[in-house]
């Protein structure tokens, strides 16, 4: 089994790397991979992300007993790009090292980092005669607040701290680079003449 630590790790960094792209897209392709291990660490991160963005509930992957998999969400009936059998298996080894259930069925947390912010994830698997399953529950909370946020606008409420929303009226500071964001809010030093006190009246 693939080391907890290495595989967290790993999943972490992928989901930094696609954090802006389109989480369905990049699944689709996965099956055209050539290393199932690196295929089944990027699945989970899009897998994350996709859950975070679309309000998931939960998403399942589901292995029947002839190897197949099927990977569904809750928050609609809807069925995710499928890895294929190799990465999916692979997919479910990592989630078994990555929370230690070792066991036939059992439940944990997993926190996983999401740029500044995390996620719990409430994970469960289950493994029988029928095959075996493994179960992303997404909480009821975005990361970062961003759900309790979207509810606010709805009200017309805006509950972030009154800095934020002054930081976010000030374009200039989030597209300038360093040193034009020094001098875009540094004030205007006075000129030779405004220093000595000769300043042309006119």
């Amino acid at each position: 089994m693939r080391d907890k630590e290495t595989v967290h790790k790993r999943v972490q960094e992928e989901i930094d790397c696609f954090a802006t792209s389109d989480p369905l897209k990049e699944m689709s392709e996965l099956g055209k991979a050539e290393d199932p291990g690196e295929a089944a660490v990027k699945w989970l991160a899009l897998a994350t992300l996709h859950g975070i963005n679309m309000n998931a509930k939960e998403i399942s992957i589901l292995k029947s007993e002839d190897g197949k998999i099927k990977v569904t969400a809750e928050y609609r009936p809807a069925e995710l790009p499928s890895p294929g059998s190799t990465i999916g298996q692979k997919i479910m080894e990592d989630v078994r090292a990555m929370t230690y259930l070792e066991e036939e069925k059992g439940k944990t947390t997993l926190v996983l980092g999401v740029r500044e912010s995390s996620i719990d994830l409430e994970v469960k698997v289950k493994r029988d005669k029928g095959g075996e399953k493994v179960k992303l529950k997404f909480p009821s909370e975005e990361v970062g607040g961003r759900r309790k946020e979207k509810e606010a606008k709805k009200k017309g409420i805006n509950e972030r701290p009154a800095e934020e929303q002054k930081q976010e009226e000030l374009p200039y500071c989030r597209v300038a680079a360093d040193p034009e964001h020094e001098r875009g809010y540094r004030e205007e030093e006075p000129c030779d003449d405004g220093r000595t006190g000769k300043i042309d009246k006119g």
